[in-house]
């Protein structure tokens, strides 16, 4: 049944952006997801211009921004060894 839920939402996504050569290949092979809707972005960040917010009213600031443009973003996934991550 897992995988049944799994295979309808990847249908009904419209991209894919993954950590690891190794889950792009999990998508495409195991779940029929073409290569062209799976973008591949190894987990890093630039930490001299990503910071934690100071104090917490900048980060409800950024937050209310983010929700009044309209975009979101969701992160499913582990820090297992096989993702290439950790």
């Amino acid at each position: 049944m897992k995988k049944t839920v799994e295979k309808l939402a990847y249908n009904r996504s419209d991209k894919f952006v993954v950590l690891s050569g190794y889950f792009q290949t999990v998508l495409e092979q195991e779940y029929g997801v073409a290569s062209d809707r799976i973008h591949r972005i190894p987990g890093a960040v630039d930490t001299d211009r990503f910071r934690p917010a100071d104090n917490r009213s900048k980060s409800e600031e950024s937050w209310a921004l983010r929700t009044a443009i309209g975009f979101s973003s969701a992160f499913g996934g582990s820090f297992e060894e096989w993702a290439s991550i950790g």
